[in-house]
């Protein structure tokens, strides 16, 4: 099978590489790992575009480069039902919740 385009992880992978070579020329993978707050192996990972690093792991390279409100737009009213919109609502009833 033919891939015609590259997978959206891959691509926000090699972005990741850019701007941490571009902002950090002198953090190798290790140290930008740490720079972030997680290990060496899942910042590799990430880079490459694998699909087994948690959400949290961008988030935290976004806040990094104070892009986070862009991932924020992902999820943001467009006028068209977004991922949010899809999801059954939940019986809250006898639950404790605390404001």
């Amino acid at each position: 099978m033919e891939k015609s385009e590259p997978n959206i992880l891959v691509t926000i992978g090699q972005q990741l590489r850019s701007l941490r070579k571009k902002h950090y020329p002198l953090d190798s993978q290790d140290a930008f790992a740490f720079r972030i707050g997680v290990s060496k192996n899942t910042y590799i990972s990430m880079e490459k575009g694998s699909g087994n690093v948690s959400f949290l792991a961008y988030i935290k390279a976004a806040e990094l480069f104070k892009n986070e409100h862009q991932l924020l737009a992902i999820f943001a009213a467009t006028g068209k039902p977004n991922l949010f919109d899809r999801m059954p609502s939940h019986d809250t009833k006898g639950l404790n919740t605390k404001s």
